[in-house]
């Protein structure tokens, strides 16, 4: 391509689903993520939930002492452009689970004159966050009432002050909806509930 000719190429690839066109050898050469306006979630919070990898800040000075006997070269950083669309779709769904049904993952690539080195920047607009509105609990059948014991109700509703208090207007993560429905179940067990049974729904 022209622009492969002339300096480095920016290959945006994810509309079509097609993978840039890099060397065989292409390895990544930096790795990024690019906010677009507010965000909540950081880089540190991303790096992990993708396969791809960037070299780390020790790179280059392994790089100078791996001629040192008994210092290997650098484990290779290939780039996979399969993996790379399968890393888009894994930050969606970790968005998805962090409260962020709306979130908009793409990305750009950039390439050397050889296209043997690969830089890579995930472009993140996190969108509105799902926020919780309301929080209660329902009876079996969708009923109001709970059946608890009159001598337990001012307690459990007590602590069910607290768990509204912690949670409504926050952002709706997965791992807090399992914790929640956790809780619930240990609470209700320790009661001598044992066979209860908590169902979350969203409505």
């Amino acid at each position: 391509m022209l622009a492969a000719a002339l300096g480095p190429a920016w290959l945006p690839a994810p509309a079509s689903g097609q993978p840039p066109h890099v060397a065989p050898d292409a390895e990544v050469h930096k790795l990024g993520f690019r906010f677009i306006g507010k965000h909540e979630l950081s880089s540190l919070d991303l790096s992990p939930v993708i396969a791809t990898q960037g070299p780390s800040s020790l790179r280059g000075l392994h790089q100078m002492v791996a001629w040192v006997p008994f210092i290997s070269d650098p484990k290779p950083l290939p780039f996979v452009p399969l993996q790379l669309q399968e890393d888009v779709v894994r930050l969606r769904q970790h968005y998805r689970r962090q409260g962020f049904p709306s979130a908009i993952i793409d990305y750009e690539v950039k390439t050397d004159r050889t296209r043997s080195e690969v830089d890579i920047t995930f472009l993140i607009t996190e969108g509105q966050p799902l926020l919780l509105r309301s929080l209660k609990v329902l009876g079996p059948g969708g009923a109001e009432e709970v059946p608890i014991p009159e001598d337990e109700r001012q307690q459990i509703r007590e602590a069910w002050a607290k768990v509204r208090s912690r949670h409504l207007g926050k952002r709706v993560q997965e791992e807090q909806v399992t914790q929640l429905h956790d809780g619930l179940i240990t609470f209700l067990a320790d009661r001598g509930y044992s066979n209860a049974s908590v169902v979350p729904r969203a409505a």
